[in-house]
């Protein structure tokens, strides 16, 4: 572990991945030992503070100090190293741009600001060496310059590796708040994103980047999507907060092997969730969450173009017009006993939904009425109770009184429709039994003897063969 002494009271061991900050202090470094691991990067052993380069200003939102980025980086020299903001406004002189392995920490990710408001927040257009940002604001201009908060941009066949973003705030940038372009195993958690309502671009912007993960994103109020992930594999976004976009909540084009799990999303745009918005995407995951169409989204999650698309959505609310869409072409397997039929408009892609006690697929026509479960011509509309398709409703105990000859079963997941048999077991010598009241909310079990004594149990079965 590093150590690193600085003037002031208190101490403090910082963890960032697997390396340790040990700090007394957060104001300017006096007999620095060097870092040599930040995140789980390592870096050469320099460290420098942005309070030891200030060249005007008071630090405050209206009168930032003022630096040079590029004399920060002269001074770190080719190998890079690490830059600490402490707790003010700073505003650089000129572009900052990482071009060399870099870590860039903050004090706190609300007090120490980074204001650029003539250029882009952080600007990485070269593979350079591992970059690592944690624990700041970024800070740009709403009215008038078309920047973007952080630019990992690298060209093709010089792939940007292992970046870094963790506990970063993104406001009021006009373009994009974070853009990765050919970048590979890029890290990118908790960080928070307001956009400007007159900008343009998307919160994230993922293309041709594999094994991204993007944990807990807060993105607002952007003029397009939250998220876009384009010509990318392999990326991750696990539980996002997505509201007031514009755009779809999350648009993925022309990418392979995703999954987006537990996702909060306010809908703005057509859809909050969109996979294949032009070209194929294949083996996309979409798993539990909250999706609220806002009154204003048509859909929750609309599969447009994707092949082996697996939907097992949780609460999906407030469409305007379904909650789930799949169109010609697609291929989607849905896991859901919480939507209905009515909750699907059918594009016409082949969809094979399991749902409760029923396995329903469908073909190339509306309705589900054309059935491809293994081939060879089923029955259209099939739907079966087995042990490995079975459902609350698939069977039950009923428990009736002592003096009970009738009670009503209400089913916890309602049926599609009333084309089922019960058989009724009853413990006790009842006599006759019989059902009446079939409906796909439940029926009501009769008998002819009641149990007597402190009353008894009735066990049931539903059954149903092909319906059409």
């Amino acid at each position: 572990m590093a150590n690193i002494n600085y003037l002031g009271l208190g101490k403090e061991d910082l963890t960032l991945g697997t390396g340790t900050w040990n700090r007394t202090s957060r104001l300017n470094p006096v007999n620095t030992v060097p870092i040599t691991k930040v995140g789980r990067h390592t870096f050469s052993p320099q460290t420098r503070n942005l309070s030891n380069y200030i060249l005007t200003g008071a630090g405050t939102a209206v009168s930032p100090y003022t630096f040079s980025w590029t004399t920060v980086l002269t001074d770190l020299g080719s190998n890079g190293g690490t830059i600490e903001i402490p707790a003010a406004y700073y505003q650089s002189t000129v572009q900052p741009v990482v071009d060399r392995s870099l870590a860039v920490i903050g004090e706190s990710r609300d007090s120490s600001v980074l204001y650029t408001p003539l250029f882009h927040g952080i600007d990485k257009t070269v593979a350079a060496s591992a970059m690592h940002l944690e624990r700041f604001t970024l800070l740009g201009d709403q009215v008038t310059v078309a920047s973007e908060g952080i630019r990992m941009d690298a060209a093709i066949g010089n792939t940007s590796q292992n970046d870094v973003i963790r506990s970063v705030t993104i406001r009021d940038f006009k373009n994009n708040a974070i853009t990765m372009d050919y970048c590979d195993a890029t890290i990118i958690d908790q960080v928070r994103i307001l956009g400007v309502v007159a900008g343009a671009g998307v919160g994230i912007l993922c293309g041709n980047s594999r094994g991204v993960t993007i944990t807990s994103a807060v993105i607002g109020v952007y003029p397009g999507n939250g998220m876009s992930i384009t010509a990318s594999k392999g990326i991750t976004i696990q539980s996002p907060f997505i509201y007031d976009c514009t755009g779809y909540g999350i648009a993925v084009d022309g990418s392979d092997g995703g999954v987006i799990q537990s996702p909060y999303i306010q809908g703005g745009g057509t859809a909050c969730i969109i996979i294949g918005v032009a070209t194929n995407s294949t083996g996309w995951e979409v798993k539990g969450g909250y999706i609220d169409g806002n009154s204003v989204s048509n859909y929750g999650i609309y599969v447009k173009t994707s092949t082996d698309c697996l939907l097992t959505p949780g609460k999906i609310v407030n469409t305007v017009t379904k909650k789930i869409r799949a169109d010609t072409n697609t291929i989607v397997h849905l896991i859901s006993n919480q939507l209905a039929l009515t909750d699907i408009e059918d594009g016409l892609g082949q969809i094979t939904w399991l749902r409760g006690n029923k396995l329903l697929t469908r073909g190339a026509a509306l309705g589900f009425n054309t059935d491809t479960i293994d081939g060879v011509g089923d029955p259209p509309h099939v739907s079966f109770n087995t042990n490995a398709f079975s459902s609350a409703n698939g069977r039950g105990v009923i428990a009736f009184g002592a003096a009970d000859t009738s009670k009503a079963v209400a089913f916890t997941i309602n049926e599609d429709d009333a084309n089922y048999t019960i058989i009724l077991s009853p413990i006790w010598n009842a006599g006759a039994v019989w059902v009446t009241n079939i409906a796909v909310t439940g029926f009501t079990a009769n008998c002819v003897t009641a149990p007597g004594g402190a009353g008894l149990n009735m066990s049931y079965m539903l059954i149903r063969g092909a319906t059409i």
